[in-house]
């Protein structure tokens, strides 16, 4: 091998690497540190943490994985404590797409699967008691592929985003409490969808996400799809995960990350851009090194309005840290130095600063900050649609 070919080697494996970009000292001095108060193991199995949600009370964790089950877990004195496993299909095929409690019964919860279903199950029972699912048309009895989910906010309406269907990708629409169809939409998207997010007090606004790169938001209480459209954000990228953002002053924001870990802010009323940061901005803040190995995981809003980002280190040595949004710059907030594993999700809950995650070693972790005293009270977390119907009134 000539000397020019060993320097290009050396040259490669040198982007591959990944550490802080500052002394551990300056880490410590400019980060709020957080520990692991508790952490349960969702699996013996080789399998990765998904998906996480938690309940209106913060009590309750449900948390998908990749070997098609979700296992519960209580909240309560600042402890996880494992309470039930849901296998929810037997089927190699089969891939939990997303979690939620429903919205007025934390006994309910909703399991999306990418085999095209929305099961509902009760957590008293142990037991499914209804299953949301769509075809493209009657003749086909194989469900079109749901790729995410949301209920609204009074609970009354359950929306799944799908996969491209030969030119279209659908939105439909479920009532829960009568469990029929109510109706869907096919032409806003152009690709796989891939979040939705129901407005947290609104229950017809409505926003969706897709690889088309388009943020759409809907008021689903108009008559047909064309005029539920409200406005149109072009992100220029992939979406990944999408958030309402409520600020101090009660205005509305819409956050978005994307496929290329780079971060989004938009007015939820015109699409005007509010912010946005790079991957490389993000790597930057969080004092590492490699931009390829920065993963931003996902965005929470605190109780003051404000927006943190989490983000981690896909490089061995699993670094996990947060930052906060100020104005167009971005400050350091979060050092979760005890993380064991690469983050795929995290929930939070603003009213007691508490941080859960999960990830790729199946290990889900309670995070408050360590100089938090731990008190019981204080770490206690609180039916088808076709082609041609695709425009009618969701409800």
């Amino acid at each position: 091998m000539s000397q020019d070919k060993k320097d290009l080697s050396s040259d490669e494996d040198d982007v591959l690497v990944d550490a802080d970009s500052c002394g551990y000292g300056e880490i410590q001095s400019q980060f709020t540190k957080f520990r692991a108060v508790s952490e349960v193991a969702v699996s013996q199995k080789s399998s990765y943490v998904l998906h996480l949600t938690a309940d209106s009370t913060f009590g309750q964790v449900a948390a998908g994985t990749s070997q098609n089950s979700v296992e519960v877990f209580k909240v309560a004195e600042g402890r996880l404590a494992k309470v039930d496993n849901i296998q929810v299909d037997d089927s190699d095929k089969t891939v939990v797409c997303g979690v939620k409690f429903a919205k007025d019964d934390d006994n309910v919860l909703y399991v999306g699967s990418t085999e095209g279903k929305v099961s509902v199950y009760d957590l008293r029972k142990n037991q499914r008691i209804h299953t949301f699912q769509d075809h493209i048309n009657e003749l086909d009895d194989k469900p079109i592929p749901i790729t995410c989910f949301d209920t609204n906010s009074n609970g009354r309406v359950l929306c799944a985003g799908s996969e491209r269907v030969i030119s279209d990708a659908f939105l439909l629409f479920f009532d829960t409490r009568q469990r029929k169809k109510l109706g869907g939409y096919c032409e806003s998207h152009e690709d796989d969808i891939t979040d939705i997010r129901f407005h947290p007090t609104n229950p017809d606004s409505l926003i969706s996400g897709s690889t088309d790169g388009l943020v759409n938001v809907f008021d689903i209480s108009k008559d047909n799809e064309d005029d539920a459209l409200s406005l149109v954000i072009n992100t220029e990228s992939s979406v990944h995960k999408l958030h309402w953002n409520e600020s101090e002053n009660k205005q509305y924001k819409i956050a978005c990350v994307t496929h290329t870990h780079d971060f989004k802010l938009y007015e939820a009323e015109e699409g005007d851009v509010v912010c946005e940061f790079m991957r490389a901005d993000i790597a930057e803040s969080v004092k590492r090194k490699s931009v390829e190995h920065c993963n931003l995981i996902n965005c929470h809003s605190r109780q003051d309005g404000g927006i943190f980002l989490l983000a981690g280190s896909n490089y061995t040595d699993k670094a996990l840290r947060s930052v906060l949004i100020d104005k167009n710059d971005l400050s350091p907030f979060g050092n979760y130095e005890s993380n064991k594993q690469i983050v795929r999700d995290s929930v939070y809950d603003p009213k007691s600063n508490i941080l859960l995650t999960g990830g790729e070693n199946a290990i889900v972790s309670l995070w408050n900050e360590a100089s938090t005293v731990s008190s019981p009270n204080s770490l206690k977390m609180k039916t088808k649609v076709s082609l041609k119907s695709h425009n009618k009134k969701p409800y």
